[in-house]
């Protein structure tokens, strides 16, 4: 599972309508339906530490170590919203700080939501590029900081290069 949609309607072909009806047959039926509210985070990065480790690929399934950064702004975010709703769980969603290969991304997806509750993103270098620090950074921080792209102080225009790499990662 490595894209959301594979996490929020898992089945083939299904609809999001027959994934509802699906776990109301399943609470109907007592098997156990988790209810507990959850707070979905998108951010740009997942606030998770990553090294790479071949040694531990035999029992991961992956060369890739992670634990949480309890240093990432993201993960402190997580902290006072816990404190101050009534979220039991907080879903992380985002990218990563290193490329991790096509054949490993599977396993990489599935530790990461099951010991971490984080759903990784896979862009690539050149997508990532382009959303980032093109769209994001260039064009839509300064926007959010007063600062207009047509203005003296904007250091960059609007692209159309950047704006489709925007969506093409916000479709992932």
């Amino acid at each position: 599972m490595h894209n959301l949609q594979e996490l929020v309607n898992p089945g083939p072909g299904g609809t999001m309508l027959d994934r509802i009806a699906q776990l109301e047959a399943e609470e109907a039926q007592g098997t156990s339906v988790d209810q507990s509210e959850r707070v979905v985070i998108v951010c740009n990065s997942l606030p998770l530490k990553m090294r790479h480790d071949p040694e531990g690929s035999e029992e991961r399934g992956h060369s890739w170590h992670f634990e949480m950064d309890p240093d990432s702004i993201y993960a402190q975010t997580s902290v006072g919203i816990m404190e101050r709703t009534s979220a039991e769980k907080v879903l992380w969603i985002g990218g990563l700080g290193s490329e991790v290969e096509l054949f490993e991304q599977d396993a990489v997806a599935e530790d990461l939501h099951k010991n971490f509750s984080c759903v990784p993103v896979f862009l690539g270098a050149e997508l990532k590029d382009k959303h980032y620090k093109g769209f994001c950074k260039g064009f839509l921080w300064p926007l959010m900081h007063y600062i207009l792209p047509m203005s003296p102080q904007s250091a960059g225009r609007y692209d159309k290069v950047n704006w489709q790499g925007y969506l093409a990662a916000n479709k992932r």
